[in-house]
């Protein structure tokens, strides 16, 4: 038995390591398609860049006129794509073709090159229709027709090449997220295990804390030597959540920063405590924390973030809507706070349980109150770029009586809004911020300054993660707002094109109509010289199918016809092979 359980962890040790190589090893190939695509990416912008700049020449080649028809903000958008200055003089056409083929052959070897790349056959596709394009432009411009080769040609190889660019953009972005969840998973990974480690730890405490104790009341020399241990166990536990400071900051989310080294510090609490040889309320209520604190982290890690799953909230559009969305922080961020909020409130509650008043704890936890209140604060600014800030502590002399209610709460918020005048002139987002900002200040007044972690600052701290709700689900909508707002420009740009596109279209459709209308011509004059039908066949019609025509002819005649049904005369020639039927017909003729 023992030897056959010694096999199976054996072979649950390969598992592991098979799938640690596998994961490894797509890593790997993530981080080369993630190479490979920065540098596609630089590589089809440099092409945009050139394109752009050969399409504003020609325009400035053929005069005042061409400028002007095509339309300021046309001009502009060449301009930026080009980056080039307005004043800066143009090309001579011979330079511009020369400039054109060299762009032609970039785009020809870009497109083999991104045969290499995974699931970039469509991105191939683009640039070889791009350089097709400015094939075409090419010889255009060898003939001095500078209209002919600007439009279509040379506009319809920027939008290839622009096309392009948003697909490589695209996988790009895909490889990156997929790069960065990697990234979440191994720290998620990392939290689990020390997670594990702190309950481990937290459940030696408790048991040396409830262990029978000597007659002097001094614990026995076992539960001595092992809480002798602890502070070693848990300092260790610190040194690993602060190892991972770094690869939090690629992640470039001050929530998770401040959490991480928040979780540090109060492990170091915790050391200090056991060091002390405290093993009672205060050392567990504090124990108790980290491990929530590693729970709200994992499960953000995990998230990465929530996506809204509607896509019309908020209404409208426009310009306004843009630029209220991406005021808040991302939903993850918020959520992830509104966790560790969730701890202040737990420890708050058991802490009112304790007697005597634990004095050190309850200043601690107004000290994490104003940490979250400036944490808050911080995001706020940096998402809505210095828009949206907490205002100033309230009074403290404002506070609300210990007996106060939920209603007495309301009351002072609402004399705070009248006073301040707010009710009718902030903006609804900045009442909001402001007023979670003031409940988180009056938490940590109670706390820190009044040691009274009593029923109604536990109903305040409440009302925060009521208001942190709400900032989550008014980030939802933000962030459908600009997804919508993307889609729409994306369905505009593409609206765009296909207008384009029809307006080219009836072009086409006329040429293709004189084409057929001249075929048809020279079908009815190469029947009326094979002798017989005259003007009763009529152009297009089948000849197979005119039984009454048919009748009237001769087999020889009939042969001649069909043979000849299929032939496309050239118009210089069409003079020599009408005189070449006619002698036939007149040999023939003198024969019988």
């Amino acid at each position: 038995q023992a030897s056959a359980q010694q096999a199976q962890r054996q072979a649950e040790l390969g598992l592991q390591m098979m799938l640690q190589q596998l994961k490894e090893a797509e890593s790997r190939k993530l981080a080369e398609l993630q190479k490979q695509l920065a540098d596609l990416q630089k590589q089809v912008a440099n092409l945009i860049r050139r394109q752009a700049g050969h399409n504003l020449d020609n325009v400035t080649l053929q005069g005042k006129e061409r400028l002007d028809k095509l339309g300021g903000e046309a001009l502009a958008t060449l301009l930026a794509k080009s980056q080039r200055k307005p004043d800066q003089p143009a090309p001579t056409a011979p330079q511009l073709s020369g400039a054109q083929e060299q762009t032609e052959r970039n785009a020809r070897d870009i497109a083999k090159q991104s045969d290499a790349v995974p699931n970039a056959a469509e991105t191939s596709s683009k640039l070889i229709r791009a350089a097709g394009r400015m094939e075409r432009a090419n010889v255009q411009l060898r003939q001095n027709d500078l209209s002919g080769a600007y439009d279509p040609p040379q506009v319809e190889a920027l939008a290839a090449l622009e096309d392009a660019r948003k697909l490589v953009d695209k996988m790009k972005e895909e490889v990156d997220k997929k790069i960065e969840e990697q990234k979440r998973e191994q720290i998620r990974k990392v939290y689990e295990r020390v997670k594990e480690s702190q309950l481990k730890l937290n459940t030696e405490t408790v048991r040396i804390d409830k262990s029978p104790r000597k007659e002097d009341g001094t614990l026995k020399r076992e539960d001595l030597i092992r809480l002798g241990q602890l502070p070693g166990e848990q300092a260790k536990l610190s040194e690993e959540i602060k190892a991972l400071e770094e690869r939090l900051g690629a992640l470039q989310s001050i929530v998770y920063l401040w959490a991480n080294k928040d979780i540090a510090d109060s492990m170091d609490q915790v050391k200090s405590r056991l060091n002390d040889k405290i093993t009672g309320a205060p050392a567990q209520v504090e124990q108790a924390r980290v491990v929530k604190q590693l729970e709200m982290m994992i499960k953000s890690l995990q998230e990465n973030p929530i996506q809204s799953k509607f896509a019309q909230d908020g209404g409208g559009g426009g310009e306004g809507a843009q630029q209220q969305a991406g005021r808040l922080p991302p939903e993850s961020e918020l959520r992830l706070l509104k966790g560790l909020q969730g701890a202040v409130n737990d420890a708050t509650g058991e802490l009112s349980k304790t007697q005597p008043k634990d004095e050190p704890a309850i200043r601690g936890l107004g000290d994490r109150q104003a940490a979250f209140r400036k944490l808050l604060s911080d995001m706020l600014e940096k998402s809505s770029r210095g828009e949206l800030t907490l205002g100033p502590e309230p009074d403290n002399r404002d506070q609300l009586p210990e007996e106060s209610g939920e209603e007495a709460i309301d009351d002072q918020e609402l004399d705070k809004d009248l006073l301040a005048g707010e009710g009718q002139n902030a903006e609804a987002e900045q009442k909001k911020v402001m007023r979670v900002g003031d409940r988180m200040a009056r938490s940590r007044q109670r706390l820190a300054v009044n040691l009274d972690p009593g029923k109604t600052t536990q109903l305040i701290q409440k009302r925060i993660l009521d208001d942190l709700d709400v900032l989550i689900e008014q980030s939802r909508r933000q962030q459908a707002q600009a997804r919508n707002s993307q889609n729409q420009q994306q369905q505009g740009e593409a609206e765009a094109q296909q207008k384009a596109q029809a307006g080219e279209q009836p072009q086409a459709n006329n040429q293709g109509d004189q084409s057929q209308q001249n075929n048809a011509n020279n079908a009815a004059d190469q029947s009326s010289t094979g002798g017989g039908l005259g003007q009763t066949g009529k152009a297009g019609a089948n000849i197979n199918e005119t039984l009454r025509e048919w009748g009237a002819l001769s087999p020889r005649q009939r042969d001649a016809i069909i043979e000849g049904s299929g032939e496309n005369v050239i118009e210089a020639y069409k003079k020599l092979v009408d005189d070449y039927y006619k002698s036939l017909a007149t040999k023939a003729t003198e024969k019988s």
